[in-house]
């Protein structure tokens, strides 16, 4: 924690109001990943080895960006995080997508080898 904490004095001064969809996550963003992926699953005990930005898909940018034909066009894209983590006690391993920019909601999870950990859930 005391890294991201760390990350978001040194990148304040670089932040802007209005996020681009291919901008790294913030330290506030990553934070409130963490927050939510703990709220989705409060009995397990986590740490979080990757917390990253689920890049848009082509189609959704090159619309966001006028590079193609379609009508309407996107202007505001979705922001996604990818969340992998380790339950402290089993060492099992879980990955995530938690959506940044609807809700705040864990759209999909699973362990990785077929056990689910996240409920297809909505928080907010």
């Amino acid at each position: 924690m005391s890294a991201v904490k760390e990350m978001k004095t040194v990148t304040a001064a670089t932040t802007s109001s209005k996020v681009h969809p291919l901008d790294q996550l913030s330290g506030d963003e990553i934070i409130q990943v963490a927050t939510i992926a703990r709220q989705a699953k409060p009995e397990i005990d986590f740490v979080f080895n990757t917390i990253t930005l689920k890049e848009p898909k082509k189609e959704v940018m090159l619309s966001y960006l006028g590079w193609d034909n379609s009508r309407p066009r996107v202007t505001q894209v979705e922001r996604e995080a990818l969340v992998v983590a380790l339950e402290k006690k089993t060492m099992k391993c879980f990955e995530g997508l938690v959506s940044l920019s609807c809700i705040d909601s864990v759209i999909q999870s699973n362990q990785i080898h077929s056990v689910s950990c996240f409920n297809d859930i909505r928080v907010g």
